[in-house]
């Protein structure tokens, strides 16, 4: 499994870093990134496997098994407040 951390996420909300999710986006494809971590936003969100913004879901009923692209995961801290 191959797996990065990151800060400013690419997917969920805000998606302000269009640039950025389009130079980097491909790179994750490309070398097989199973799972991307992400911070900064101070809240949870899990996307299910996407790219190029079509879902590569490895099934309906399980979407995470044996995904065609990257799973990102967004985690904040638990003791910040949302904006």
């Amino acid at each position: 499994m191959i797996v990065v951390l990151l800060h400013n996420q690419l997917m969920g909300r805000p998606s302000y870093l269009l640039q950025v999710r389009l130079g980097l986006e491909p790179l994750l494809y490309e070398h097989g990134v199973d799972l991307a971590m992400w911070a900064h936003e101070h809240e949870y969100q899990r996307i299910y496997p996407i790219y190029n913004y079509t879902l590569c879901k490895g099934s309906e009923s399980d979407p995470y098994a044996n995904p065609r692209a990257t799973v990102h995961i967004i985690s904040g801290s638990a003791v910040s407040q949302a904006r």
